[in-house]
């Protein structure tokens, strides 16, 4: 993944509220996992190895936001779970079907998480971040970003 691109995520994390995070960590699993089969397409083994970890560990990212007194959150915990075991077997056999499988099921996820974020209305989880505001200046092409702190302390509220 490009810096930008994490930058990029950074941002959105920070201006998100639950259920978005959620659909931003499996667009982030999705950005890995397409980066792993483009590594084993040029037979990088390294960098598919790389990928494929970065992904497992955006899957423990997603077990650890899950609330597990819920019997739904048990049955996201068995379909992550079965991910991790997935791209397990693709890093010891060097193997691409597993891991298109898993990025498969990744893009139904987020498929279903893009329409709960259309019902989800709630703020964002950081509270005093950065805004940042981007437009089309200094020249017809060229993008450029300003941030404006809105306050003293930013920090993540639970």
């Amino acid at each position: 993944m490009t810096l930008e691109k994490k930058r990029a995520f950074t941002r959105r994390i920070a201006q998100a509220n639950k259920t978005q995070i959620i659909t931003i960590l499996y667009e982030m699993a999705m950005e890995y996992l397409d980066a792993a089969c483009d590594a084993f397409e040029t037979d990088n083994m390294a960098d598919f190895d790389i990928e494929v970890n970065r992904a497992q560990e955006v899957i423990n990212e997603l077990i650890r936001s899950l609330h597990l007194e819920y019997d739904l959150a048990q049955q996201f915990l068995q379909l992550y779970l079965f991910a991790k075991r997935e791209l397990i077997m693709a890093i010891t056999r060097h193997s691409v079907v597993p891991v298109e499988y898993v990025s498969h099921m990744m893009r139904r996820l987020h498929e279903a998480y893009l329409e709960l974020e259309q019902k989800d209305h709630t703020p964002a989880q950081m509270r005093d971040t950065e805004m940042v505001f981007a437009g089309l200046t200094y020249g017809r092409d060229s993008l450029n970003e300003s941030v404006a702190l809105s306050g003293a302390s930013r920090g993540f509220t639970a």
